[in-house]
């Protein structure tokens, strides 16, 4: 799955108001960085998919206000804690599955000779 960094400048008068709208959106990581020059950076790593939808509200949101700013960055690499018990979990179902089938090829095997 490909996913998209998007760091948003909110103004601080306003996060109350987007944040609680932008946690709708399906992401895999959100986070508050810091306040600066009464603005909030928000960060959200999110669905290649999701993309869109997450600009498009904050191009409405930032029109109705001034001192927004969005930037969006490709993402190489993301992983967390879940994504690799996630993965981990993966690959032993996976084990399981190959182990099966090599059980069922050699059952199948000696029934033949």
């Amino acid at each position: 799955m490909s996913m998209q960094l998007i760091e948003v400048y909110i103004p601080k008068h306003k996060y109350e108001d987007v944040k609680p709208a932008l946690d709708k959106f399906s992401q895999e990581s959100v986070w508050k960085e810091y306040e600066i020059n009464d603005r909030v950076l928000m960060r959200m790593i999110v669905a290649e998919e999701e993309v869109e939808e997450v600009l498009d509200y904050l191009e409405a949101v930032s029109s109705m206000s001034e001192g927004f700013e969005t930037i969006l960055f490709p993402v190489h690499t993301y992983f967390s804690r879940e994504t690799i018990k996630e993965k981990e979990t993966e690959e032993k179902s996976n084990k399981k599955n190959v182990s099966n089938e090599e059980k069922g090829r050699l059952l199948r095997q000696v029934a033949k000779s």
